[in-house]
């Protein structure tokens, strides 16, 4: 039986002279308030914690730094690589006397971040800290990123097998890698039991204007899926959670996909692995078709063409059927159908909902985890090997996410800062400074070697790629095209290189 587990988003508002309630709705990545989800009685489910919200406006800076420092309680470090630095440090130059200088226009900005206080997936009766952030795809903590690049390499090499395109691809490129409350990971029991709420997820306005040619990110790639997967069951059947979801986009698709004009045609794939499962020796694609109008209005999943060949049995000993003289003689007919493949029905029908809805969201939140998986300022890759992964660490945390970083020193004999953001600020002695960056960039951690850039800025914002794909059947002779392994590495060249940077 497939299964997958959609990913929940919540928020919850305060009440008056409270800093703590229930939650009463769910909010889908846009920001649509949806009505509260049914939850299904489960006698085996593990007793949860109510999540609470605490903001600015609410709860004392005393309680919010309560909640991270239980957070951090189960980061995970590992001992840095290098020479140590000189415990001596160089004598510090005498200051300067300080200038007054007319101070500047203060602008305050209310960033409005929650800060959201639920259980931690190692111990369901700790309440801990997750950042507003992290539900957008950007790292904060340190307490499952390891685990996570571990389980995002052995599943990234085992797609190797059955589509060694994606593979070549997402190699040199790399999927991103999102933070467990991000996907559901952090407590897929608590959701297993949920109705899937019927709605429409609206694709974004950057979707519209950019229709991008690839999106992909890891969604049960993590050691907490894998435990859920071997201990949960479904009436007696093992169930299975996707690892990856990813899709392109075809300027001229596949013969056998259903044509049709007025827009863009997406396929959409469901990476299907367990790894931990002897009976499965690879991983498996699944895929679908989507259209796209060119205003955005329609979205539709596409009929393919399949070929069943029906076995006839012979009634004469003539042709093949002489091989089989003992009652075995047959042909076979083929029979060609239009249709929805009948495992997205069987699939659609296991979540109570039918096939075109279940797989027009799919591809929309699918679009969606892409598209908020950009919004760091920060894109950081891990390159084992010459494998790739993705993902994004709030720029002011830096220092403290990679502090067991390899020591590399500087001329002065100190370790080189981390990469990092000053904010625009006047000196002493009356000089102005701009708001930019500093610090190293590129450095080894825990076993990879760390590129940190910021997209837009230092190259090409690889989610603005917007070419569509053309199948191998449409090829013209003496044409010359890029098969998704050598464009993964052209792109992957954009980036070290800085093509199309504007700073």
């Amino acid at each position: 039986m497939l299964f997958i587990l959609r990913w929940l988003k919540r928020l919850w508002r305060r009440p008056a002279r409270r800093a703590v309630m229930e939650s009463v709705a769910t909010t889908d990545p846009h920001g649509t308030v949806q009505e509260p989800s049914v939850a299904t009685t489960d006698p085996h489910a593990p007793s949860v914690p109510i999540p609470v919200v605490i903001t600015k406006d609410t709860g004392n800076r005393h309680d919010r730094r309560a909640l991270e420092k239980k957070r951090r309680k189960y980061d995970k470090f590992v001992t840095p690589q290098g020479a140590p630095p000189e415990k001596e440090k160089p004598p510090r130059q005498p200051r300067t006397k300080k200038v007054e200088v007319p101070a500047p226009e203060i602008v305050y900005v209310d960033d409005a971040e929650y800060l959201i206080a639920d259980s931690h997936h190692e111990n369901r009766s700790d309440i801990v800290a997750y950042k507003e952030a992290e539900l957008q795809g950007e790292f904060n903590f340190r307490d499952t990123i390891l685990q996570q690049l571990e389980r995002y390499f052995v599943y990234l090499e085992r797609m190797k097998k059955h589509d060694p395109d994606s593979y070549g691809f997402y190699r040199e490129v790399g999927a991103s890698v999102l933070p467990y409350i991000a996907t559901g990971a952090w407590n897929r029991e608590g959701t297993a039991g949920k109705e899937r709420q019927r709605h429409y997820t609206p694709l974004a306005d950057w979707f519209h204007q950019t229709r991008p040619t690839f999106g992909c990110f890891a969604y049960g790639a993590d050691p907490e899926t894998e435990r859920y997967e071997q201990t949960a069951k479904r009436d007696k059947h093992a169930l299975w959670v996707p690892k990856f979801m990813y899709f392109r986009k075809y300027k001229q698709p596949p013969p056998e996909i259903q044509f049709i004009t007025g827009g863009d045609i997406y396929v959409m794939t469901i990476w299907w692995d367990r790894p931990f499962d002897k009976k499965v020796k690879y991983g498996h694609p699944q895929e679908f078709s989507i259209f796209v109008s060119a205003d955005g209005k329609e979205v539709v999943a596409l009929r393919c063409c399949e070929t069943k060949y029906i076995e006839i049995p012979s009634k004469k000993e003539t042709g093949r059927a002489l091989l089989h003289r003992r009652g075995f003689g047959h042909f076979h007919i083929p029979k060609r159908a239009w249709h929805i493949p009948h495992e997205f029905e069987r699939w659609a029908k296991d979540n109570g909902e039918d096939v075109q809805h279940f797989l027009t969201e799919l591809f929309r939140e699918a679009v969606a985890r892409n598209e908020m998986a950009q919004y760091s300022m920060t894109r950081i890759t891990a390159t084992k090997g010459d494998v790739t992964a993705a993902f994004a660490v709030n720029i002011h945390r830096t220092a403290y996410f990679f502090q067991d970083r390899d020591v590399h020193l500087n001329e002065e004999g100190s370790r080189k800062r981390i990469f990092h953001f000053v904010r625009p600020h006047v000196r002493n002695d009356g000089t102005v400074v701009k708001a930019h960056f500093r610090g190293e960039h590129e450095f080894d951690w825990a076993g990879y070697h760390i590129n940190i850039t910021i997209p837009g800025r230092d190259h090409l914002h690889i989610a603005d790629f917007s070419p569509g794909a053309v199948d191998d059947y449409w090829s013209e002779p003496g044409v010359k095209y890029l098969h998704k392994p050598e464009l993964g590495k052209m792109m992957k060249d954009w980036t070290l290189q800085g093509v199309g940077r504007t700073g």
